[in-house]
This record gives C-alpha cells, structure tokens and sequence, in this order.
C-alpha cells in the first residue's frame, strides 16, 4: 500500500478516494478496505484463477476487474452488486471477457468481498436449495455468517444460549433517557480493511474515534487519576510486558518443571522479581544514606575535637605570651618564644581542621539534601499503582477475552499481525446496533444450550 493511501485510510477518507472513478488510488483503496494486495494475487485467487497468472497481460486484466469489482460494491454497500452492474461499468477493453468478469464476481461474493452484511438483495431471495445448517452461537460471527448462507440459498437456524442475541456485545440503555453505555466489546478496532467499516455504512451507524492521547482513567472512588502517574504504570506495565515477550520468544523459557506457564503466571513471576529489584534499591540507598551520616558524624566529631583543642590552647597561648614578656635572658626569651610560636602553630592547624571539617559538613549537608530526593518509595507498588497495573492486565483480558491465567506466554498475541490499521472507535448508537441488524430477518432461537455437537456423513 502507497504512503500517501494509508495516511488517507487511517484518516478515514476512504469514501471520497473510492469515488475517483477509475484513478490507480481508488482502485488501490477499494483492494485495502477489502483486505486485498492491490498489484497481486493472493494464494486463494492463485488456487481459482490458475489461468491468471500464466501471462502479465491476463494478470492485468484479472486485477483491474477485481479491484473495480470492489470498488462498485464499496461505493454502494447496501445494495446486492450483480454481474450485470459490473460490466456495465467496466470500460472497453476490460469488458470484453466476460466469463472472466463472471468468475471474478462469482469469487468475490463466494468469499465475502462482496455483497455481506445488511443489503438490499436485487434480485428476488435465492429459493433454499434444500439443504439446512445450524449456526451455533448469535453473536457478531455467527449473525454474519447465518446471513451469508441465507444469502446463497441455505435455510439456517441460529440457536443462542442467553436469552438476547449479541454474545460478547451487550450495550446498556439507561431507561427514559439517551444515555448508553457498551458493557462487553466496545470499540471497534481499526478501520482499514475492517468488514464493520461497511455494514456501519449499510446501517448508518455512527463511529466516532478515540483519542487515545486523551483517555483519562479513574479511580474507584471517582477521581481522576493524575497524568503523571497513568504515565508511570504504563511504563512499568510495558516493560512487564516486553520482559515476558524476550523471556518467551528469544529465550524461549515457556515452561517450569514441565508445565507450561500462562501469561498471567509470568506477569506475577515478573512482578515479584520487580518488587525484589526494588527492595534491593531501597537497601542500597538506605546504606548510602547511612555511609553520609557516618560520614557527617565523623566530621563534626572532628570539628569538636578541633574546637575544643582551640578553647585549650587559647588559656595556654596568653600564659605563653605573658610568659615570654617576662622573660629576662637571652635564653629564657628564646625558650618562651618557641614554645608561644609552636602553641601558635598548633593553633593555626587546629583552626584549618575546623574550617576543613565545616566546609566538608556543608558538602555533605547538600549532598544528603539532593540524595533525599532520590529516595525511593517503600515498595515498589502502591495500592492505587497495583489497581493501575490490574486495570491494563484487565484491559488485556478484555481485548483476550479470556483470564491472563488461561493464555499461552508465548502465542497470546499470535494474531497482531492481522489487526486492523487506523484508529479505535466507539458506535455512538451503541455496538449492539450492530448485531441487531444482523440477525434482522434471521430465525434465531434464544435460550437455546447446544450440549452435545455430532458429526456424521448425514450431516
């Protein structure tokens, strides 16, 4: 896909490229939204149409019928696209295969490129062909494929366990008012190439994007968590989360004493190693704290010492200056004088140790100060960081379906390669708007627990 396309596509201007006739960026749309290579073949097309791919010119042909096929069925989804439409609208010489033409749509409807959701059927109903299937579940895939089969003439019977059709949708609505609320699934994930994108087209349901920049969380209590701190346990979240993943897939360690361990086992292991890493911290500065305040405690000691070998000299220096005033001989002066000078001397050097030791002690005062705003918390979580971690392990559950403790360490992710591109939006209608359409003109039966499925040659 070009740049400039998929910049258009997660914009969510798809329609208006579609409606550029036949330019190479409408028919390259028409491919994305259908999930399609728009220059090849995919390996399915290359098991139905081997005859395509023996020469470039009939490569060509194939291609530009396929993706003006999709292009026509995405202008106009709510309505059955015939044969027949199609090669009134394909320009000299793309018409003038018309098996090819024939084949192509056939496939394409075959396989649900076309004509799937809620449409309005051009022709009368295909009458059932005598066969009958039993879809098993009335949520958003069983609803959409129990319609697909009615479509091609199968007589279909969808029976539901709950007493409502939806299955992991379940929209809320708050009697007497407008208000809503989506309680299962909820966002519909992504808009390129999402089947969703077009029944919301055929039912005019409305998609409104999620500024994932601006998603405040709250507390339990109703208070608004602060941005800071949603910051900090997201980061902390994802290097859980990329720990697992190298531990899993480039270290390949899945199991402990033979049993495999879940994603959720892991995430605990992690977080318990993150705790013991952190407590470790927290020792270390405490040690460091105390190896500054041993220090500090040996300096003023020898400031004391130094101050009180000052307050004694003092006494001593006036007796040995009165001393040598009195001194008569040349001798005795002598004797007086080198005794003041080394007193003198003494005192010098115990005045340097106390100027040493206060400027020493000033430097060991800012440096506690800025080391104390290093200290680290007591524990490495918190009860509100804890309920912050849950919220993101929940909301991978959420988007899992399924308990952490249930999925695989490695292969829990196996299907990101196949989401969806562009952003996440909520139905303002509500997502069960979705399933209600589907299962229109269907004959589902709620209320309905299958026990036991039994395959035979009969059926």
């Amino acid at each position: 896909m070009s740049k400039t396309l998929n910049v258009l596509l997660k914009d969510g201007d798809n329609m208006d490229i579609l409606q550029w006739e036949d330019d190479d960026l409408a028919l390259e749309a028409a491919a994305a939204d259908s999930r399609l290579p728009f220059d090849k073949l995919t390996s399915q097309e290359l098991a139905c149409f081997p005859d395509v791919a023996e020469n470039s010119s009939s490569l060509l042909l194939y291609l530009y019928i396929r993706n003006k096929t999709l292009q026509l069925w995405h202008l106009m989804p709510s309505r059955e696209l015939l044969y027949e439409t199609v090669l009134s609208q394909l320009p000299s010489p793309y018409d003038s295969d018309r098996s090819l033409v024939y084949r192509v749509h056939a496939f394409l409807q075959r396989y649900g490129y076309i004509n799937f959701g809620v449409f309005t059927s051009e022709k009368a109903p295909a009458k059932p062909a005598g066969r009958k299937v039993i879809v098993i579940g009335a949520g958003a895939a069983g609803l959409a494929a129990a319609r697909q089969l009615q479509f091609f003439g199968i007589e279909v019977i969808v029976v539901e366990a709950r007493w409502r059709t939806g299955g992991r949708i379940s929209t809320y609505r708050k009697p007497t008012t407008r208000c809503l609320a989506d309680l299962g699934a909820m966002f519909v994930m992504g808009l390129v190439g999402n089947p969703i994108v077009t029944v919301a087209k055929q039912i005019n349901m409305t998609l409104s994007p999620v500024d994932a920049n601006d998603c405040p969380i709250f507390d339990c209590d109703g208070s608004r968590v602060k941005k800071h701190r949603d910051r900090m346990t997201e980061v902390v979240f994802n290097e859980i989360v990329s720990t697992v993943a190298h531990i899993a897939h480039s270290e390949n360690l899945t199991e402990i004493a033979g049993q495999k361990t879940t994603l959720g086992e892991a995430y605990e292991t992690v977080m318990i190693q993150l705790e013991h890493r952190h407590q470790a911290k927290v020792l270390k500065y405490w040690e460091d704290y105390r190896k500054i305040l041993e220090k500090m405690k040996g300096t003023r000691q020898a400031m004391i010492t130094a101050r009180k070998t000052m307050e004694d000299l003092e006494q001593v220096i006036h007796s040995a200056a009165e001393n040598l005033k009195s001194s008569s001989g040349e001798k005795e002066k002598l004797v007086a004088s080198a005794e003041y000078n080394i007193l003198l001397n003494e005192l010098k050097d115990a005045i340097k140790r106390y100027d040493v030791g206060d400027k020493h002690l000033r430097e060991l005062r800012s440096m506690l100060g800025e080391f104390s705003k290093q200290e680290p918390p007591p524990v490495f979580m918190n009860e509100l960081d804890r309920s912050l971690i849950n919220f993101h392990f929940a909301n991978l559950e959420y988007a899992n379906g399924t308990s952490l403790f249930n999925s695989s360490m490695k292969d829990w992710n196996q299907d990101d390669d196949y989401e969806f591109e562009g952003p996440h939006c909520m139905v303002r209608e509500g997502l069960d708007t979705l399933t209600t359409s589907l299962s229109s003109g269907l004959v589902v039966e709620l209320g309905q627990v299958v026990e036991q499925i039994d395959y035979s040659n009969n059926g």
